[in-house]
């Protein structure tokens, strides 16, 4: 009975569109061999249209699944260079920086006592890792290599955390103030975040969405530069190591 139910449809379709073509088929001039030749294409194109309307619906493609989301704060309260943090894909078809500079309007507001940019992308489900993050004073680029791989899951914020780059003050041969490196201060932010993220990308069903901030879980400890917040809750033991009290 279900396979008969599917095929009901082109048949249907099938007989008014042979009762339109032979209809179509009397009016040929004269019945001359010219005019039942004619008489032909209209048989034929409503065949095809027949067969066309009766064909189910094409299955949706993977490509059109429903997106996650990626939310990552960067930025720094004091830095005067520019900072970067590079994800992709696994099997690297997607390639993304996010970057902060001082010249970036400030998302989280002159109030916060904190610069930066709150990122937001709709990505495909699947895996990806941060493999990389920069910061640029402007005569030397400074990279640490990464690995923390994240998920993106359709109708998901993936929250990836806060990162702050807290600056080290020194002096140059002629006592002359300069920044001398840093570190990353990394905290979830992601109840101030996301309704920015949701702001900036209209989608205000972001603020709905499950929250999977994993990655943070990820920076192990003693991998340059990064730091957790003195006034964090207790961590585990693989993750990254308390921040030096100003």
């Amino acid at each position: 009975m279900g396979a008969r139910r599917q095929i009901q449809p082109v048949n249907q379709s099938l007989g008014w569109a042979c009762r339109a073509a032979l209809l179509a088929s009397t009016f040929h001039p004269g019945g001359t061999d010219i005019g039942k030749r004619l008489a032909i294409i209209p048989l034929t194109l409503a065949v095809l249209a027949g067969l066309l309307l009766g064909l189910p619906p094409a299955p949706a493609r993977a490509d059109d699944a429903a997106p996650g989301y990626l939310v990552v704060t960067l930025g720094s309260a004091a830095a005067r260079f520019p900072l970067f943090l590079d994800y992709a894909s696994r099997d690297r078809k997607i390639s993304e920086e996010v970057e902060w500079t001082p010249a970036t309007p400030n998302d989280l507001g002159s109030d916060s006592g904190e610069h930066g940019v709150v990122y937001v992308k709709a990505l495909p489900p699947g895996r990806y890792r941060f493999y990389r993050i920069a910061e640029n004073d402007g005569s030397f680029v400074r990279r640490w290599t990464l690995s923390v791989p994240f998920t993106i899951t359709a109708n998901q914020v993936t929250y990836a955390g806060d990162f702050n780059f807290v600056s080290h003050r020194g002096r140059d041969f002629l006592d002359r103030p300069i920044t001398d490196g840093g570190y990353f201060r990394l905290s979830d932010e992601n109840i101030r975040d996301i309704p920015v993220a949701a702001r900036k990308a209209r989608e205000p069903g972001l603020n709905d969405m499950p929250v999977d901030a994993t990655p943070l879980a990820q920076i192990k400890l003693n991998a340059p530069p990064f730091c957790l917040p003195s006034d964090a809750e207790a961590a585990p033991p693989d993750t990254a190591p308390r921040c030096p009290t100003p």
